[in-house]
């Protein structure tokens, strides 16, 4: 991360990564002062819907999973959508609203080997054209994107599963 970001309160501390085999689906624990954590990781778990969506504008390391949430989001074959088709699947967002124009690069590492995730960034949730999306590389693979966000607009970041795929994911967002 820039030197001078802050990334607030959750923000990955300087600890180990979970083990990628682990059950993270499970539920994560909550610390003393009730944030979740999962093997000493903050998780920051994303709405199911945009209206709900934690904002992420300072940056930070979170887990999260979208095997608990539905099917809310979708995209067209406009421009900036993630290559490949529509066929997504379980979904969840996060907000964006910097005050100045930022520039963000954004990576989901999935933790479980069959989770094929993809990013992508709207305006307007549901909407059939993208700012920003990944060209999907398949199950188990990461993902990045890297866009600007002029200030005092509000954007959406979604992690999306590829058809029917879900699962634990980490999120990785670094403001620039």
């Amino acid at each position: 991360m820039d030197a001078g970001v802050d990334a607030g309160p959750s923000a990955r501390g300087d600890v180990g990564a979970p083990d990628a085999g682990s059950d993270a689906d499970a539920g994560p624990a909550r610390d003393a002062g009730g944030m979740e954590v999962d093997a000493g990781w903050p998780v920051l778990l994303g709405a199911d819907t945009c209206g709900d969506a934690p904002e992420v504008t300072a940056g930070g390391t979170f887990l999260g999973t979208t095997a608990s949430m539905q099917d809310d989001y979708g995209f067209g074959l406009g421009a900036g959508c993630p290559a490949g088709g529509t066929a997504s699947g379980r979904d969840v967002a996060y907000r964006l609203s910097p005050t100045s124009t930022t520039q963000y690069r954004v990576t989901v590492r999935p933790l479980r080997a069959q989770f094929d995730p993809m990013l992508y960034v709207q305006g307007t949730c549901g909407a059939e054209s993208c700012l920003a999306g990944t060209v999907r590389t398949g199950p188990g693979a990461p993902e990045s994107l890297s866009f600007g966000v002029p200030g005092g607009q509000t954007v959406y970041l979604i992690v999306d599963g590829e058809l029917t795929s879900s699962g634990p994911y980490e999120l990785e967002v670094l403001a620039r």
